[in-house]
């Protein structure tokens, strides 16, 4: 027989082989596949993505408001997805939720118009970013654990047809649904309006609050920021918007000697 090493790619098989279970074993699925919050969205609405979703909000047309004070991305929305294929959003209650944004907007801007300023028009990412939020926390403070559930049930319909490493693991039904469901994430890209967005998700989130008799639960929101500049700089952006804020400042440490 022919001495010598053996062949290159007979000498790898094997352990190319391995990688690739290994590989195979590991978590394969892009991160925006993998966010059930976002997909439950996505399907009260009948789509399956949020381009889908964006197609009929797109024309700069839609921007602003009509003479009844109605977002026209509202009138896009119910013209162009059926209401069958959305039973949880009745006209009626995507209506509610333009108008509690419309109320918001208008809390932005009257210190913008006074003082000669432009008022804020959302574009479409924008609108529908407030949109979700309005849902979330309908959803969140008038039933938790029915959240929950249709979290659950996203969860579970995502994990039938993906890889075993890349399944998202369910809420535990034992737990407080509040504690659970507190903390959202917004994925946004750079130049997109997040401090304007924010300040509007604060006057939401207070909103609910007081609907449902819970304001006396929060005393202060703290905003952190990388440096003392951009907190001068959000300072200002607060008094633009018509919201109270000031920089925090840690009190002395107590001295030894101190009561």
């Amino acid at each position: 027989m022919p001495r010598g090493r053996p062949r290159k790619n007979d000498a790898a098989s094997p352990k190319a082989s391995a990688r690739g279970r290994a590989a195979a074993a590991r978590a394969s699925l892009p991160l925006n596949r993998k966010l059930a919050l976002n997909q439950w969205l996505l399907g009260l609405f009948g789509v399956e993505r949020f381009d889908q979703l964006a197609a009929h909000l797109k024309d700069e047309s839609l921007e602003g408001l009509d003479a009844d004070n109605i977002h026209r991305f509202h009138h896009a929305l119910c013209l162009h997805l059926p209401p069958e294929n959305r039973p949880e959003l009745t006209d009626e209650q995507l209506l509610e939720y333009d108008q509690a944004i419309v109320s918001v907007t208008q809390h932005l801007n009257d210190r913008r118009i006074t003082r000669g300023e432009e008022p804020i028009v959302w574009k479409y990412f924008q609108y529908l970013a407030l949109l979700f939020t309005e849902i979330y926390l309908d959803r969140y403070f008038r039933d938790p654990a029915g959240l929950r559930q249709a979290l659950n049930a996203r969860v579970a319909a995502l994990n039938e047809n993906i890889p075993e490493a890349d399944r998202i693991a369910a809420l535990e039904e034992s737990e407080d649904p509040r504690l659970q469901l507190n903390k959202i994430a917004f994925w946004m890209a750079t130049g997109s309006g997040k401090t304007l967005l924010m300040h509007a998700n604060i006057l939401q989130y207070q909103r609910f609050l007081e609907t449902h008799g819970l304001s006396r639960e929060l005393n202060r929101i703290i905003l952190l920021t990388p440096n003392e500049g951009l907190s001068q700089q959000h300072l200002r952006e607060f008094q633009k918007s018509g919201i109270e804020a000031e920089i925090f400042r840690r009190p002395p440490a107590f001295s030894s000697g101190s009561i």
